[in-house]
């Protein structure tokens, strides 16, 4: 894929629950390799785009391009096949297993789901998920915990992992919700270096509440106030824009 093509384009997306317009007129386009910000206060309809993108819901109106093709009528599955992955704000993992085991079910994809977990009777013995999975944990970390159950690994941690089963399948474009929620502040600082070693291969879009975080990690910010986009630019523009510091730099919170 070219460096200049577009990963994703937005075109007049809308979404209307009920007489509530939670996104009005959104157009946006992310290119190749771009780390895209999106930033507003609570309620600017931040998670409701993100859900858009990924196909979670249906838009009221607009187009949604994915790697230069019309996915609007395309559900979350299939736009995921094309190289789509996303994390979300709460963590959603198989408590009950260990760090690789939830490896492995990533990389199993829904045929998993389809079946028992006596389908990990042989997995240890299956030399390039096994190789796959500790090239991953090492990317995030968390190669020391491979064999650790859920249940007993910290909440960094887990959100460390999280990150993993969506780099596993070496996706195009990483939507990340919220990746720092709920972290301490060394929490927060593995998380973005994490960020900041991605394959700059990966095209991200990273809703996130820490700025400290979030502007260290972003090329490009987006930022949304009541549905609609009021400003974009360099994360140096954004930080000097009288209007973005009125509206939400000053308050602190997204």
């Amino acid at each position: 894929m070219a460096q200049n093509s577009q990963i994703l384009s937005l075109s007049g997306v809308t979404k209307s629950f009920g007489g509530v317009v939670a996104v009005r007129d959104v157009s946006m386009d992310v290119a190749h390799g771009e780390r895209r910000l999106i930033i507003g206060t609570n309620g600017a309809g931040k998670s409701t785009l993100f859900n858009l993108i990924c196909g979670d819901i249906p838009l009221t109106s607009g187009t949604v391009r994915l790697f230069e093709r019309d996915v609007t009528h395309l559900d979350l599955r299939r736009r995921a096949l094309m190289g789509m992955r996303r994390t979300y704000q709460a963590t959603a993992l198989f408590n009950k297993l260990t760090v690789r085991q939830n490896f492995y079910l990533a990389l199993l994809g829904e045929r998993s789901t389809r079946h028992h977990f006596n389908l990990f009777t042989n997995y240890k013995n299956s030399g390039s998920y096994n190789e796959k999975i500790e090239q991953t944990a090492a990317l995030v970390d968390i190669q020391e915990k491979l064999d650790e159950v859920i249940d007993n690994i910290s909440h960094g941690e887990r959100r460390q992992l999280e990150l993993g089963l969506a780099l596993i399948s070496q996706p195009k474009l990483l939507l990340l919700d919220e990746p720092s929620s709920g972290l301490s502040a060394s929490e927060r600082q593995k998380i973005q270096a994490i960020l900041q070693n991605l394959d700059p291969q990966i095209t991200l879009l990273l809703v996130e509440h820490n700025m400290e975080l979030a502007f260290a990690v972003a090329t490009d910010v987006t930022v949304m106030q009541n549905g609609e986009i009021v400003c974009e630019g360099s994360p140096q523009a954004i930080r000097g824009d009288e209007y973005v510091q009125k509206i939400y730099l000053g308050g602190g919170r997204a």
